[in-house]
């Protein structure tokens, strides 16, 4: 099986108990986690307790050698991307690196937020689930 990328939106919906049966489209799946997922998570932390909470899930994939850092070519390839889609570097720019760290590492996205990730992905031949 292709290793599976979660998106912010699906990690935010499991650290609040809920989309449970998201979880099992990544059961017996090798999950990775891009820095710049770590990045969002952690701004969204809003007390102690959530903040510990990001800090423990973004440990244990590092223990695991599974965090993905961006490289130049991500950066490269999420900057045209955004260009051929017309769309400015914004919010949308985590997106696009995380689609295009996915197609470095041949991953698959699991995404509740088709709307962000349809485009990028067909663009660039990375595959979804949802």
């Amino acid at each position: 099986m292709r290793p599976l990328i979660v998106d912010t939106n699906v990690w935010i919906d499991w650290l609040r108990g809920k989309n449970v049966e998201l979880r099992e489209l990544s059961r017996d799946r090798i999950l990775f986690m891009p820095s710049i997922v770590a990045m969002e998570l952690l701004s969204g932390a809003k007390d102690r307790k959530s903040y510990k909470t990001v800090i423990e899930l973004i440990n244990s994939f590092d223990r695991h050698k599974r965090i993905l850092v961006h490289t130049k070519e991500d950066y490269l390839m999420a900057g045209e991307a955004l260009a051929d889609l017309g769309w400015p570097a914004s919010r949308k720019s985590n997106d696009a690196l995380v689609i295009s760290t996915a197609r470095r590492m041949g991953a698959e996205v699991l995404t509740k937020d088709q709307s962000d990730f349809k485009q990028l992905a067909a663009l660039v031949s990375v595959s979804l689930s949802s």
